[in-house]
Parts: structure tokens; sequence; C-alpha cells
């Protein structure tokens, strides 16, 4: 077996990584969240009418919270325009959530 550097490397992941689109995406983090913190990733899956309330994974010890966005190929703006607005209605769910659990 070849020693691969690692630039090389990163180059082919990321160029794996380009190729991926939509649930393949968010399977592929899923994976790798498990794989660096197998003992501290939740994959997140909709539940119900209010979806995933746009939160991919968690997780409880860090009390960290992920979410996975292919741009199949919009403008940078337009991705971060869409990360904004993930983030906010997930800020959002969260806050109704946990006013829900203290009333």
């Amino acid at each position: 077996m070849t020693s691969v550097d690692q630039n090389s490397l990163r180059k082919l992941v990321e160029v794996q990584l380009l190729r991926l689109e939509g649930n393949a995406l968010q399977d592929c983090m899923d994976r790798l969240g498990r794989e660096l913190r197998p003992r501290d990733y939740q994959r997140m899956r909709a539940a119900g009418p209010k979806g995933d309330t746009k939160n991919d994974g968690y997780r409880p010890k860090a009390r960290v919270f992920f979410a996975a966005h292919a741009t199949r190929g919009e403008r940078m703006d337009k991705t971060k325009a869409k990360i904004r607005s993930d983030l906010d209605r997930h800020l959002a769910s969260m806050i109704t959530r946990r006013r829900a659990w203290f009333s």
C-alpha cells in the first residue's frame, strides 16, 4: 500500500463530498459524527409535522447541534442565506420547546 500525503487525502475527500447531494450528504455526515464521537452523537430525523426542526445531528454531552446542507450548485450568497434561515428556524423551535417545558 502506498502512503498518501495529507494534502492529497484532503483533496480526495473534498472531491467525494462535493459529489454528494441531499440525503446522501446527510447520511455521510451522520457516519462521520458517529465515527468521531461514537458515544456522543445522535442523528436526528423528522419527527411529525414539524420535521427535524433544522437539526440533523446532536451531541448531548457537548450540547451541540449540527446541520448538513448540500448546495446543489447554488451561489454562495444563497447558500449563506439558507444556512442563516435554517439556524434562525432551529433557534426559534428551541425557544418554543423550552417555553413549553418550563410553563
